[in-house]
């Protein structure tokens, strides 16, 4: 028997925040973050749960080793277990704790025993996954944890390389498991035009620069560096999807302000990362 009999059995899985400084991701951000935003559009635990993939149970000290916050439990935490990760600080953009191969190994593996009790039918028993995670190191180790555990049957991964394109996707946490299994690639997965001012001869010009090709996520340099196990473009299955749902989640955010920060600048040096 499921551990919850009344909640959904969707899962919207999303990164951690510093939200584990209060055992809680709802309070992250001052309380505005992805997960808050997935809750305003999805407002009760029967329209969809949610969960984050979080570092800290496998690479916090004081968390790893306690069995029943650590890695035992693995590194995907559920919102009724928030408690789990409640730490005194934060590691901050959570990408600067994986940066070895070895411990992307680590995540992954840790990953694995999260979907696991996720999708046990006497456990959680989700049968429907959908994951966004503009978090490059996270959105890497989910993909081959569910493609180790063959559950592509009931998991959509959207290709986000952007948290501003995240907190898009969790606006839209009721369309998203409309979206067919596999990995979601589109406008998501590339940084969008940006307008640059600049003075010239006393005028202010404005130019728009377009995105480029490296700025695509499997474009990227730490993509490109990863062992082949974790390249997922090429073992991941990518589907064709309607225009329609794409249009549904992107154009009614077409002119927000909103800030299109992405952990990829925010990162370690690439030669952090050991193939």
């Amino acid at each position: 028997m499921r551990k919850y009999s009344d909640v959904s059995e969707t899962l919207l899985i999303l990164p951690c925040n510093d939200g584990v400084v209060y055992g809680d991701y709802y309070k992250g951000g001052r309380g505005s973050n992805n997960w808050t935003s997935a809750r305003k559009n999805a407002p009760t635990k029967q329209d969809v749960y949610l969960a984050a993939v979080d570092c800290g149970p496998a690479l916090i000290p004081t968390l790893k080793d306690d069995p029943e916050k650590g890695i035992k439990k693995g590194c995907l935490v559920f919102e009724d277990e928030m408690h789990r990760v409640l730490t005194n600080w934060d590691l901050g953009p959570p990408t600067y704790a994986v940066t070895t191969h070895e411990k992307l190994i680590l995540l992954m593996k840790a990953i694995e025993i999260g979907l696991k009790r996720a999708t046990d039918p006497n456990e959680y028993g989700f049968t429907r996954l959908v994951a966004v995670l503009p978090v490059f190191w996270y959105r890497v180790a989910f993909i081959r944890a569910v493609h180790n555990l063959q559950l592509w049957n009931i998991t959509t991964v959207f290709d986000v390389c952007l948290c501003g394109y995240g907190r898009m996707l969790a606006s839209h946490a009721d369309i998203l498991p409309r979206f067919p299994m596999g990995l979601i690639r589109g406008t998501f997965t590339r940084l969008p035009e940006q307008a640059t001012k600049y003075r010239k001869n006393g005028a202010v010009k404005k130019e728009i620069i377009h995105p480029k090709d490296e700025a695509m996520s499997h474009l990227h340099k730490w993509y490109k560096r990863l062992p082949p196990s974790f390249q997922y473009v090429s073992f991941a299955p990518i589907p064709d999807y309607p225009k329609e749902l794409h249009d549904l989640v992107v154009n009614d955010w077409r002119g927000r302000r909103t800030n299109w920060h992405s952990f990829f600048s925010d990162d370690v040096e690439e030669d952090s990362l050991v193939g």
